[in-house]
């Protein structure tokens, strides 16, 4: 079963079917449950965020790349918002 199947069968379909067509107490759901992308499956937050996570900030630099870094020298991008062309696949393709 694909991620987004068993997500959809086991958790979401519990939360909608619960507060749409029940009395919207709390169904037993945990918080949080979050995708584990290297395990491949779902873990569940009694807390969110989780306790056991710490807290870093990331900056884009001058190149757009993310990381921990704060740039040196403050700036920005602009984007023109046309929804004929949309923006992500302008730059989505340098990381493909």
């Amino acid at each position: 079963m694909i991620a987004w199947e068993l997500f959809t069968k086991k958790y979401r379909s519990v939360f909608f079917r619960h507060f749409l067509k029940e009395n919207g107490d709390q169904p037993g759901l945990p918080e949080a449950y979050m995708f584990n992308t290297g395990k491949k499956e779902y873990e569940k937050f009694n807390q969110w965020p989780p306790a056991h996570v710490q807290k870093k900030k990331m900056y884009l630099d001058n190149r757009e790349m993310l990381g921990f870094n704060a740039p040196k020298v403050a700036g920005y991008s602009e984007y023109i918002s046309d929804p004929n062309k949309p923006n992500p696949t302008q730059w989505i393709s340098r990381f493909l």
